[in-house]
This record gives structure tokens, C-alpha cells and sequence, in this order.
């Protein structure tokens, strides 16, 4: 038998192997994610929602979709869905998901043509700018 101080220290380390156990199982796992995520294209992660719970989120398109994992029983279930940052319900999910997919590419589209008239829009201003300085 086990003198009172090891047996102790044996029981310590198991229970808190158990309660390490239970935490681990405690939160969501990726394969979760397949489940929980109303859409996965892309890179799926663990992440903190807005609401500081566990969930899982994945980049679409540039659009950043999130939704929170909620414990049901020995599952997770979907709970809040986040697209790019706003609560949205999942009845007006696809909608959402549409038009921050629409939102993006014309942000893309514009730093396109942002970058590409970049150069004649600065050879326009300084002929402006020599014809300005004639009439001074």
C-alpha cells in the first residue's frame, strides 16, 4: 500500500487529469464546425464569437461567416450566425451571405480600378498643375 503522502499526491494528479478531460470535451472541435457552419468553403477555425463563446468560422469569398457552438447535450448545436461582424438569422442567411459576397468584389473591382487609373489620373492632375502655373 501507498504511504499517505503519495496516495495524496496520486489522487491529485488523477482528478485533475478527469477535470482536464472534461474540459477538453468540453469545447467544440473542426469536425464540429461541418455541422455547425451554415456554409464551409474554405479554411475552417476555433474561434471567440462577439458573445466571447466558443464557435467556428470560415472565410468565404472574403466574407467572414461565424457562428456560435452551443452545447446540446453531447453535441454542439448552431446558435448566433455573424456575417462579416453583423448578427444575421439564418432565415436571412443566404440573403446576407449574397449581398456581403456582391459588397466584396465591388470593393476588390474598385481597388482594381483605383490601382490601374492610378497613373493617368496623377499625369492629369499635374498637367493641371504645369497650366495652373502659366496663367499665374
Amino acid at each position: 500500500m501507498r504511504d499517505d503522502p503519495s496516495a495524496r499526491a496520486w489522487a491529485r494528479t488523477t482528478s485533475t487529469l478527469l477535470i482536464a478531460l472534461a474540459l477538453a470535451s468540453c469545447a467544440p472541435h473542426v469536425e464540429d464546425c461541418r455541422t455547425i457552419l451554415p456554409v464551409i468553403d474554405g479554411t475552417i477555425t476555433m474561434t471567440a464569437t462577439p458573445l466571447g463563446t466558443p464557435g467556428c468560422s470560415c472565410i468565404t469569398e472574403d466574407v467572414v461567416v461565424l457562428a456560435e457552438a452551443r452545447r446540446h447535450y453531447l453535441s454542439f448545436e448552431r446558435g448566433q450566425v455573424w456575417i462579416d461582424g453583423a448578427a444575421v438569422s439564418m432565415a436571412e442567411f443566404s440573403t446576407k451571405l449574397d449581398e456581403a459576397k456582391a459588397k466584396h468584389r465591388a470593393e476588390r473591382m474598385g481597388a482594381r480600378i483605383e490601382e490601374r487609373t492610378r497613373p493617368v489620373r496623377k499625369a492629369v492632375h499635374d498637367i493641371g498643375q504645369k497650366i495652373k502655373g502659366l496663367f499665374k
